[in-house]
C-alpha cells in the first residue's frame, strides 16, 4: 500500500509540463501533496483556518466560463463533487483585484473559500469579494512546525519534506514575519553583548538567528526596489545587497555604543541632496528592552534625515516593505 500511493504521489506531482520554478508547478506539488498526504491536509486546514472535510480532493488548471470571461484557477479543491476551496497562486507574477473579482463571479457561492497565496502583496484589498490573502513564506514556517512532529520513516514526512524543500529551491523560504517578543528579546541580548561588566544572555533566545531573518527581510527588500524604475533610475547601476552594522557614542562617558543593524542603497548622482537612503533597527545603549526600526536618507554629511519608524506590534514584511519602498521613491524624486 505504501508503495503504491507514494508511486501515485510521485506520478501526480511530476504531472504537466510545468517549468521547475513556475507558479503551474507549485500548484501541481500543492495539489499532490494535498491529495496523498493527510498530515499536509492538516496542517493546510490549520493554515487558512478552514474546517477539514470528510471528502476532499484537489485539482489543478480548472478552467470555467462565467459572465466575465473565462478563467483558469491554479488550485480547486472538492468535497466529493462540491467545489468548496478556489485558490490562486502568485509567486512573481502581480496579484489583481479585477483578476480575483472575475474568479469570484464564476464561483458565486458564498460557501466557497477563496484564498489567493502569494509571495509579496502590497496594494489596498479594501473589496476582496470574500478572498483571503495568505503568504507562502507563512505557509512555509507552518510546514517547517509540522514536520517536526512527523515519524522521518513515514510518507507524510516525505510528501511534506519534498514540498518545503521544492518551496526553499525557488526561493518561496521568505521571512513574512518577526513577533514583538522576538525582537525584545534580540534587543535585550543586543544590549548584554555590549555591558562590560555583564556581558551575558540566555541561549534560550535565539538572538542571533533572529537578527538572520531580519537581515533576510532587508535583502528581500531590496531585492524588490530591483523592480521600481524610480529607484533604479537614482542609483544607475546594479547594486548588490549590502547589510551593515554600526556602532557609536553619543556620551564620551558611556560604556556602551547605540548600536544598529540596516542596509542602505548609494546614489551615483553626487550633486542630489541624498547620497543614499537606508533603513534598520536601532537598539539604544542605556535600554535593554527598548529599539526601533527607522526608514532614512542620509546627505553628504552622513546625519540621518527625515527618520520614519515603523509602527506595529510585529514587523511584517509587507508592510514594512511598502512603507521603506514608498518613502525612497519620495525622497528620490
Amino acid at each position: 500500500m505504501f508503495n503504491f500511493v507514494h508511486t501515485s504521489y510521485l506520478f501526480e506531482a511530476l504531472k504537466g509540463d510545468y517549468a521547475f520554478d513556475s507558479e503551474d508547478r507549485l500548484s501541481q506539488l500543492f495539489s499532490a501533496s494535498f491529495n496523498n498526504s493527510p498530515k499536509f491536509r492538516k496542517l493546510f486546514y490549520n493554515f487558512s483556518k478552514i474546517r477539514p472535510f470528510p471528502d476532499p480532493h484537489a485539482i489543478t488548471q480548472q478552467c470555467d466560463q462565467g459572465k466575465m470571461g473565462k478563467g483558469r484557477l491554479d488550485i480547486c479543491i472538492y468535497d466529493g463533487k462540491k467545489e468548496r476551496i478556489l485558490i490562486e497562486n502568485k509567486i512573481d507574477a502581480p496579484l489583481f483585484v479585477k483578476q480575483l473579482t472575475k474568479y469570484s463571479h464564476i464561483h458565486p457561492k458564498h460557501s466557497v473559500k477563496r484564498i489567493a497565496l502569494v509571495k509579496n502583496f502590497f496594494e489596498p484589498f479594501a473589496d476582496n469579494k470574500g478572498w483571503k490573502i495568505l503568504h507562502w513564506g507563512d505557509f512555509y514556517r507552518h510546514l517547517n512546525t509540522g514536520l517536526s512532529r512527523c515519524g522521518v520513516e513515514t510518507l507524510d514526512y516525505f510528501i511534506i519534506n519534498n514540498f518545503k524543500t521544492h518551496m526553499e529551491e525557488i526561493g518561496m523560504k521568505t521571512v513574512t514575519r518577526i513577533t514583538k517578543s522576538e525582537l525584545l528579546g534580540l534587543a535585550k541580548a543586543v544590549y548584554k553583548m555590549r555591558s562590560p561588566k555583564h556581558c551575558n544572555f540566555s541561549l534560550k533566545i535565539p538572538a542571533f538567528e533572529i537578527a538572520v531573518r531580519y537581515i533576510k527581510m532587508l535583502k528581500h527588500i531590496v531585492e524588490m526596489t530591483k523592480a521600481e524604475p524610480l529607484i533604479r533610475s537614482a542609483v544607475k547601476k546594479n547594486y548588490r545587497f549590502t547589510p551593515w552594522c554600526y556602532g557609536w557614542y553619543t556620551d564620551t562617558k558611556a560604556d556602551r555604543y547605540h548600536f544598529m543593524i540596516g542596509a542602505d542603497i548609494r546614489l551615483k548622482r553626487r550633486n542630489h541632496r541624498v547620497v543614499c537612503v537606508g533603513t534598520g533597527i536601532l537598539f539604544y545603549d542605556k535600554k535593554p528592552k527598548k529599539y526601533r526600526i527607522a526608514t532614512y536618507w542620509q546627505g553628504k554629511d552622513n546625519n540621518f534625515e527625515n527618520e520614519t519608524n515603523y509602527k506595529g506590534k510585529d514587523l511584517i514584511l509587507d508592510k514594512y516593505a511598502k512603507q521603506v519602498i514608498s518613502l525612497w521613491k519620495k525622497w528620490l524624486r
